[in-house]
């Protein structure tokens, strides 16, 4: 897509891609079905002011909503390490999609329903209802940052009914992304979630999780670091009910210390975030910190 379109009917199995800035994908009301495992709106790298709104998006557990790229595809990753400060500069200001929304749009049962790639920001995703993702609803991945989630509603997010004795995810992921902005979202779970279907270890999932991927950061390999913590966000005025935790600081820590490689490169990290103004509606814990500087 290189021109604003509203649609005028519902469409199955077609994917968007959105190619240039200032482009906006109306619905106009109707639904797009996505049966594939593919995503179903591609938002390409170096785009501002484009918006996805008004319709709903569903279909397959293993389908993906609206996805926003990064350049990141193009640089050689050992060198992010090697020369951090010059390669992150121009990512950021690359990958920096302002004013660029996702609003007013029903997610109902696809895998995730808003990725964001590595260095984006400026998205905000607001007044959208998120309903049975397969995994989290949304996913800010490593140094994103700046990015808003708004006045959305989340329910019985992130179970994986269909893939088994998978460990279970939040509503929201927030990955080594820093800086972004959660506020006055419902987070409702019909029943209390935890990790695993089946486990004599088992443990509390949080509504929203907080960590750095501590096994995904090699500066030999060829996996993306996460140079990173999941620091400085700020959550307020939200809504917990049903949940059995809202919020894990620092929560990979807790089951990924045999994955960390030896010796560990990036240890999980989730420092200075704030949270204020929380509303707690039959929640059996509010915060688990296992950070440094957070506060709530």
């Amino acid at each position: 897509m290189t021109k604003d379109a509203v649609l005028c009917r519902d469409y199955t199995n077609v994917k968007f891609i959105i190619s240039k800035s200032n482009v906006s994908l109306d619905l106009g009301g109707h639904t797009l079905t996505n049966n594939t495992n593919d995503v179903t709106v591609q938002v390409r790298p170096e785009l501002k002011n484009v918006k996805v709104v008004n319709g709903t998006i569903k279909g397959k557990w293993t389908a993906g909503g609206v996805h926003f790229q990064s350049t990141y595809n193009m640089l050689n990753i050992p060198n992010i390490v090697n020369n951090q400060a010059v390669t992150e500069n121009r990512l950021w200001a690359e990958n920096a999609h302002g004013l660029s929304k996702v609003e007013n749009i029903k997610f109902e049962g696809i895998k995730t329903s808003v990725y964001i790639e590595h260095y984006v920001s400026g998205i905000n995703i607001r007044g959208n209802q998120f309903t049975d993702n397969e995994r989290m609803a949304i996913y800010l991945d490593a140094s994103s940052r700046q990015n808003q989630i708004e006045n959305n509603h989340f329910l019985d997010n992130g179970f994986r009914l269909h893939e088994g004795f998978k460990r279970r995810r939040g509503h929201i992921s927030v990955d080594g992304s820093t800086n972004n902005v959660i506020s006055h979202n419902t987070f409702k779970d019909t029943r209390k979630k935890q990790a695993y279907l089946f486990s004599f270890n088992n443990y509390a999932v949080p509504a929203i999780e907080f960590y750095r991927n501590c096994g995904e950061a090699s500066p030999t390999g060829n996996i993306f670091p996460r140079l990173h913590g999941a620091d400085y966000n700020t959550l307020d005025s939200n809504t917990f009910d049903g949940t059995a935790l809202a919020v894990w600081f620092k929560y990979r820590d807790h089951d990924q210390l045999s994955s960390c490689g030896n010796p560990v490169k990036y240890s999980d990290k989730a420092d200075y975030n704030t949270i204020t103004n929380s509303t707690l509606v039959n929640v059996d814990r509010y915060v688990i910190d296992e950070g440094i500087g957070n506060s709530y």
